[in-house]
């Protein structure tokens, strides 16, 4: 037992950074492997919620069963109690929800916090009193990982930089010329009429006038999308009236 502590060293915060982005990834196939499957079912799992509890549930059980979660253990790390003792379930429980919401309730300085901090613990390992150790013999491996996530975090963060510079060019190309005037963007403001203070011997002026001018919702949208390349509808999502809105123009 004195060779296995001697061979252990308080774990940093790039380390357990690096822990914590395993766990997020297997967690993230895992559910998106549950969303697809209930997904074939007819099912609707919402993904991101599904996704918090079960990497809370994850997080929990591993901890209080094995003192490590994947990642932490491929890292060579350990959650200890006091006196190098294994955490436990209800120890575990108050690290995990209560002392992280804690850690990241101010901007996540919590966690930042082991980085600063010469006993490499978090807030939410001052809350459940724990601490998080390394095997020493593991740090190549873990330094290996830490590396790697880096380099994926890197070419993520690429590939999204690169899909918002495609859609500022393309905002960019499809912005009008300005020898193009939208209609009714210049009429006169004094020519418009509040409905609302319209009267009764307005009305027949007024029906006049719907009869003359107005249009069908449907013959007008399709009217304005003939006229034009790109024509865009707003629409609330899951209103059934929009969908068969929608549905009905489509086709025309």
């Amino acid at each position: 037992m004195e060779d296995v502590l001697a061979n252990n060293r308080k774990a940093g915060f790039w380390v357990r950074f690096a822990a914590t982005w395993v766990d997020l990834f297997i967690v993230w196939a895992v559910v998106k492997l549950i969303v697809a499957i209930f997904y074939q079912r007819d099912i609707y799992v919402p993904f991101e919620l599904t996704f918090g509890l079960f990497f809370l549930v994850y997080s929990i059980l591993l901890i209080g069963w094995r003192q490590h979660t994947i990642g932490k253990a491929v890292c060579g790390l350990t959650v200890q109690s006091k006196n190098s003792k294994p955490c436990g379930y209800l120890k575990a429980l108050l690290r995990e929800v209560a002392g992280k919401l804690i850690s990241c309730s101010v901007l996540f300085l919590g966690f930042f916090w082991v980085g600063f901090r010469s006993s490499k613990r978090g807030w939410h390992d001052y809350i459940a009193r724990t601490t998080v150790v390394q095997n020493s013999s593991l740090q190549k491996r873990a330094r290996i990982i830490l590396w790697t996530v880096f380099v994926l975090i890197v070419i993520s963060i690429g590939r999204r930089t690169l899909e918002i510079g495609s859609l500022v060019l393309d905002m960019h190309r499809m912005t009008l010329p300005s020898s193009i005037q939208m209609p009714y963007t210049h009429r006169d403001p004094s020519s418009l009429v509040e409905i609302s203070s319209l009267n009764e011997g307005d009305y027949p002026k007024f029906i006049k006038w719907l009869d003359i001018n107005a249009k069908n919702p449907v013959e007008y949208a399709v009217e304005t999308a003939a006229k034009h390349q790109v024509t865009i509808f707003g629409e609330v999502h899951q209103q059934r009236d929009y969908l068969l809105f929608l549905n009905e123009i489509i086709p025309k």
